[in-house]
Order: C-alpha cells, then sequence, then structure tokens
C-alpha cells in the first residue's frame, strides 16, 4: 500500500511539472483576426501602419496537408472587426494548483482517516488542508488577465496603434524589410485580404 501511495505521489509531482507553453518570442505573436465579412484570418502579427494590419498567415497546404505554408497579407484597418492576441488567456496554471496543492491536501487527510479508522474525520481535515489551495487557485485566477483584444466598435486608431507592441517590428515595418521579407516568402507583393 505504501508503495502504491508514493508511486501515485510520484506521479502526481512529475505530471504537474509542466508549465506554461506560451514563452515571449522575438517574432510577432500569434493574433486572430474577425474580418468585417465574417473572415477569419490567424497568424504572426508582423507590423501596424496608419491604415493596415500586416500579418504572415500560416495555413495547411492542400496537395500535402502536412506542410505549412506562409504568407504575407495585410488587412485595412476600416475592413477589421475584432482582433485578439493569441497565447495570453493562459490557465495552465490550474493543473499545478490541483495536483500539488488541493489533490495532495485531499489524499493527505484521506490517509490520515484511514490511519485513524475515521474516515469522515480524515475527509473533513483533506478539506480543510486544501484552503491554501483554493486561496492560491482564487489568486492566480484573479491575476490571469483576458486575453488583448481591440474591437472595431470602438474605432480608435489609437487603442488600435497599442496592438504595436505585439507585433515583430513594433516601430513599423521598413520597405526593405518588407521586400525581404516577401522575397524569403517567395512572393511578389503582399497579399491583400478583405
Amino acid at each position: 500500500m505504501k508503495q502504491l501511495i508514493f508511486c501515485l505521489m510520484l506521479s502526481v509531482i512529475l505530471i504537474s511539472c509542466g508549465g506554461s507553453e506560451y514563452v515571449v518570442k522575438y517574432n510577432g505573436d500569434e493574433v486572430e483576426i474577425n474580418s468585417l465579412s465574417e473572415k477569419l484570418y490567424e497568424g504572426e502579427l508582423l507590423a501596424l501602419t496608419n491604415e493596415e494590419m500586416i500579418i504572415l498567415l500560416k495555413y495547411k497546404d492542400n496537395k500535402t496537408d502536412t506542410n505549412i505554408k506562409h504568407e504575407i497579407a495585410s488587412i485595412n484597418f476600416g475592413k477589421i472587426g475584432s482582433v485578439t492576441v493569441k497565447g495570453y488567456s493562459d490557465k495552465e496554471w490550474r493543473t499545478g494548483v490541483w495536483l500539488m496543492q488541493i489533490i495532495p491536501a485531499l489524499a493527505i487527510g484521506l490517509e490520515a482517516g484511514a490511519y485513524t479508522g475515521e474516515i469522515v474525520g480524515g475527509l473533513a481535515f483533506g478539506l480543510l488542508l486544501t484552503i491554501p489551495g483554493w486561496i492560491t487557485y482564487l489568486i492566480f485566477d484573479a491575476a490571469s488577465p483576458d486575453p488583448p483584444q481591440w474591437n472595431s466598435d470602438v474605432n480608435d486608431k489609437e487603442s488600435f496603434k497599442q496592438l504595436n507592441i505585439y507585433a515583430r517590428f513594433p516601430m513599423g515595418i521598413t520597405p526593405a524589410q518588407l521586400e525581404e521579407l516577401l522575397r524569403y516568402y517567395n512572393q511578389k507583393e503582399v497579399t491583400k485580404l478583405d
């Protein structure tokens, strides 16, 4: 029985060692753009200009269905319904709180109850031990911000420009940089989206 409990606790500890997949990257963040024409585009935010958003679209190749194709595209400010920056609504901390605080506290309480022969008392003791875990859960949940987004209902170019901090080129993209990217992705010009 002790070996089983040890194996279970060890597996819980090892499973909970995973952290957030989101790490700030040197290139732009992934964005989801909903156009006013009800189309959805996903890709890396490259840059913002006064009139448009330039993104690197990523999609699967229809021929092989495994190769990822890239295309540099732009969408006019007036055609964007909403923009959501992906990767910032990460709630993966929940797994660690459950596996490292709440479940072990309950297990300790049940083990104490089994040891003393008072299962109900052990369960009550285990629930009491989970209080710090619930406090941690509430603090983390309150501190996790909603993903950054922009909505066309606001129709404010200043708040739209605040998305620059998530772009690969936050200070804007020069024509030379754009030409180099187009050449890298074998494009002659930027694709216009609607």
